[in-house]
């Protein structure tokens, strides 16, 4: 059984991009409730069904890219990566 597919999930995911450059259309941000009462901003991606949620760093990015209007990011592109991260 890959373990991957032990824990499926509504938005994407590191071992759903699998070390891949994958480049994407965004179509819309949301906020959502992401689990356990937290809120965080989900941007969506022309033909793609699921979104990837937002940690300050990756909103940051792409805030610096396209302008703090998430309005402003309808139709730009991005390239989704994985990096390993410090935690706390």
């Amino acid at each position: 059984m890959d373990i991957n597919t032990a824990f499926p999930g509504s938005y994407l995911k590191a071992a759903d991009i699998l070390g891949r450059l994958i480049t994407v259309v965004m179509d819309r941000v949301e906020v959502e409730d992401v689990g356990g009462g937290d809120h965080k901003p989900v941007v969506y991606f022309q033909g793609k069904e699921r979104g990837l949620v937002l940690n300050k760093t990756n909103a940051n990015i792409i805030k610096d890219m396209y302008g703090s209007e998430t309005g402003q990011w309808v139709g730009k592109s991005i390239v989704l990566y994985t990096a390993k991260v410090e935690f706390n």
